[in-house]
C-alpha cells in the first residue's frame, strides 16, 4: 500500500501545476476583451412644420405695420385740417365783424363801449389777413397789456359778435361758401364756440 501511495504522489508532482484563474482576472480579461460602443451621428433635428398660424400671424404683423403708418398719416392730416379749421373760421369772423350784416347787431353791443364802428371795422377788416394759426386767433380775444383802451374794447365787442356769428350765421356760410371740408368745419362749430367763450384755454382744437 505504501508503494502504491508514493507512487501516486509521484504522478501528482510529475503533473504540471493548473493555473487557477481568480475572479479579478476575469473581470479584467472580459474588460479587455469588450469592444467600445461605436459612436453614431446624431441625427438632425427635425424641422418645424409650418403651421396655419404663421401666415396669419405674418398677415397680422403686416396688417398691424400698415395700421401704424396709417394712423400717423391721420393724425398729421388731421393737425393740418384742425389748422385750416381754425384760419378759416378767424377769417369768416373777421369779415362778418366789417361787414354791413353785423350791423344791426353791433350797434346794440357798442352802447355801453365808446367806439366808432368804423375804425372797430377797419381793425377787423387788417387782422383778417394775419390770422393763420390758433395763437394769432387767441390774439383777437385776449386783451393784452400793451393794448390801448380803444383796443381792448374792440376784443370785447369781437368775441360777442364772433359768438353770434357761431350760433345764427357759420351754418349759411359752411354750406354757402367755398369751403372744400363742409363737414368737418360744421363738426368743429360747437368746439369753436366754446374756445371763443373761453379763449384763455385755447390751445388746440381736436378732441
Amino acid at each position: 500500500m505504501r508503494f502504491l501511495k508514493n507512487k501516486v504522489i509521484s504522478k501528482m508532482a510529475l503533473m504540471p501545476p493548473q493555473h487557477e484563474s481568480s475572479e479579478e482576472e476575469d473581470i479584467v480579461e472580459t474588460k479587455v476583451k469588450v469592444e467600445e460602443p461605436q459612436k453614431l451621428p446624431m441625427p438632425e433635428p427635425p424641422k418645424k412644420k409650418e403651421s396655419w398660424r404663421d401666415p396669419l400671424s405674418n398677415y397680422l404683423n403686416s396688417r398691424s405695420s400698415v395700421f401704424t403708418l396709417n394712423s400717423e398719416s391721420q393724425e398729421a392730416t388731421t393737425n393740418s385740417n384742425t389748422k385750416n379749421i381754425v384760419k378759416n373760421y378767424g377769417k369768416a369772423m373777421c369779415s362778418f365783424a366789417a361787414s354791413n350784416l353785423s350791423l344791426p347787431y353791433l350797434e346794440i353791443i357798442v352802447k355801453s363801449e365808446r367806439i366808432k364802428l368804423d375804425r372797430f371795422k377797419e381793425y377787423f377788416r387788417c387782422k383778417k389777413e394775419l390770422v393763420g394759426s390758433i395763437e394769432s386767433f387767441r390774439n383777437l380775444y385776449i386783451e393784452d397789456a400793451t393794448d390801448n383802451e380803444e383796443i381792448k374794447a374792440f376784443k370785447r365787442i369781437f368775441q360777442k359778435i364772433s359768438i353770434i356769428f357761431i350760433k345764427y350765421f357759420s351754418v349759411n356760410w359752411i354750406f354757402n361758401g367755398k369751403l372744400t371740408q363742409k363737414q368737418a368745419h360744421l363738426k368743429y362749430r360747437y368746439k369753436m364756440l366754446r374756445r371763443i367763450q373761453n379763449p384763455e384755454q385755447f390751445t388746440y382744437l381736436k378732441g
